[in-house]
């Protein structure tokens, strides 16, 4: 019987210790994914932002979303010079890929808006304004939109001559 309850002793310890270990293994797990969901909560766009980004309506929202974009690519590549890791530099690819995507639907988005801006629309509204000041980390984009609205107000502009020249009036 002393000899079955050493052996019993023995076996109880070593299973005790491997559990032991297994529960200090868990806590660092937790503690590693609770740093991991941070990085990414900080790093990566929601879905909802995503869905934002990527198939809602030009809006106010979608421009805050874009500016988190661009935080996040800056704060990536800050983060890059620092320390040369595989994720980092995926986040900073993702982030200017979706922030190249976001920039050309907010081209086109501008472009389809100033083909409808009349030479008399002295009030743009704010919307817009807010999109061109964010195209203008763009330069090549915002060049050719505001070229596209100069033309736009130059047409419009022609057309009441035009107008008033053959109708008359003021």
């Amino acid at each position: 019987m002393r000899q079955r309850l050493q052996a019993a002793q023995a076996t109880t310890s070593q299973v005790l210790k491997i559990t032991e270990q297994l529960q200090k293994k868990e806590v660092t797990a937790e503690a590693h994914k609770d740093v991991v969901q941070a990085f990414l909560a900080r790093f990566r766009l929601q879905p909802n932002e995503m869905a934002v980004l990527n198939s809602g309506e030009i809006s106010d929202e979608f421009l805050a979303v874009l500016s988190r974009v661009a935080e996040i690519q800056v704060s990536s590549k800050k983060l890059l010079r620092m320390h040369h890791k595989t994720a980092l530099m995926d986040i900073v690819d993702e982030a200017g890929a979706l922030q190249e995507a976001a920039y050309n639907r907010l081209y086109k988005w501008l472009h389809d808006k100033f083909a409808r801006v009349h030479s008399d629309a002295t009030d743009i509204a704010p919307l817009m304004k807010s999109a061109v000041k964010a195209l203008r980390t763009r330069s090549e984009l915002y060049k050719v939109c505001l070229e596209d609205l100069a033309v736009s107000r130059r047409q419009a502009l022609s057309q009441r001559f035009l107008v008033a020249l053959t109708r008359g009036g003021p």
